[in-house]
């Protein structure tokens, strides 16, 4: 696999893991909305008691997805860092000497 292609796996795993964590922060705050609903039986009152703890667990899944993006966009610019100075024929211990 040559770098260009490592790069670009790495770009379409950044968005998509950004994604994911869009799309989780999303249903945590529609479910945070769902508590408003004036639903009556056992089974609404079991689905409220808990829903603050899966809100919170929403929002925590969804920090974690986007701090795993910022890593993997972190680690994608050093990829992309290295392919450009392997290229121009510094290499990665050119500065070693």
């Amino acid at each position: 696999m040559g770098p260009e292609l490592g790069e670009a796996r790495l770009g379409a795993l950044v968005r998509e893991v950004a994604r994911a964590g869009e799309g989780v922060r999303e249903a945590g705050e529609r479910l945070a909305g769902a508590g408003g609903i004036d639903w009556a039986g056992a089974g609404a009152a079991a689905f409220r008691s808990r829903l603050a703890e899966v809100v919170r667990a929403a929002g925590a899944l969804a920090t974690g997805c986007e701090e795993a993006a910022g890593r993997l966009a972190a680690h994608r610019a050093a990829v992309v860092a290295l392919g450009a100075a392997t290229s121009a024929g510094a290499g990665p211990s050119a500065g070693a000497a």
